[in-house]
């Protein structure tokens, strides 16, 4: 099923943050939101996970988002915001339990334990499953909330900066992860991102927002060049090329005034 966004425009007051955007993402691909801060980017994501009113149309599957009950509608698209908070009394293992929730009574069946310990397993921090979320690290918490979005069967997945606390080595982890679930399953993945780096080697293409409008959407390597990142970002940068799609963007120097878009 694809998410069709058509002309959505999001705002605080009389205030709009996105105006008009339009795109289209296929099941099994990996999209990731770059622009500067302020851009619109969590903004965009919220709207699409139902928690900001908006005017235009979200449809996954040709189905109305905005028509859709709160449950049905929180079943199909997952959001990972980039503030977990932390003051849950609840341990690792009932957090990621949560992702499961809606199909839990009063005893939690075998299966479902056994499911969230597997996937604790998977992103190597079964050690915390009875850790109280509340005493972890950023980058653990981080985890342990990609751990209960891979629990759920949503078709989509929102993420708002899912690598911003992690070390290097995480950071790669949860991207593959990622990849791998999205490209299986045939779900739909929208990743809002700083490192065009990371970005550019885990995505299928970029949607590049600025000043809440998106500037173009398509293929890492034809949207981050040179001149388009001296627009957007008002600076100069050196495109390094690596392996595969793998590239470095390294910043070389700002430009003193902005540059007309």
């Amino acid at each position: 099923m694809e998410l069709t966004v058509t002309g959505v425009d999001v705002g605080y007051g009389r205030r709009r943050i996105v105006r008009s955007a339009t795109f289209g993402l296929e099941p099994g691909t990996v999209t990731v939101l770059v622009g500067p801060n302020g851009a619109g980017k969590s903004t965009l994501l919220r709207a699409i996970a139902g928690l900001l009113p908006y005017r235009g149309s979200v449809r996954l599957g040709g189905e109305e988002l905005a028509r859709m009950a709160f449950g049905e509608r929180a079943r199909r698209v997952a959001y990972m915001p980039q503030d977990h908070g932390s003051d849950t009394v609840l341990t690792v293992f009932e957090v990621v339990l949560l992702g499961i929730h809606r199909e839990l009574g009063w005893r939690i069946p075998r299966a479902h334990a056994e499911a969230v310990l597997r996937v604790l397993r998977r992103m190597g921090i079964e050690a915390l499953a009875d850790r109280g979320f509340a005493t972890l690290s950023g980058g653990q918490r981080q985890l342990t909330m990609f751990a209960q979005m891979l629990l759920r069967s949503s078709a989509v997945l929102l993420l708002d900066e899912p690598t911003s606390a992690l070390d290097l080595r995480h950071q790669l982890e949860i991207l593959e992860h990622l990849r791998q679930v999205v490209r299986e399953e045939g779900r739909i993945a929208l990743v809002a991102m700083h490192d065009l780096s990371l970005a550019a080697r885990f995505a299928d293409s970029l949607l590049l927002l600025d000043e809440g409008r998106i500037r173009t959407h398509g293929p890492p390597l034809e949207v981050l060049t040179p001149a388009r990142l001296a627009r957007v970002y008002g600076v100069e940068v050196a495109i390094l090329r690596g392996e595969g799609n793998a590239i470095g963007i390294v910043p070389l120097r700002r430009y003193a005034a902005a540059i007309d878009r």
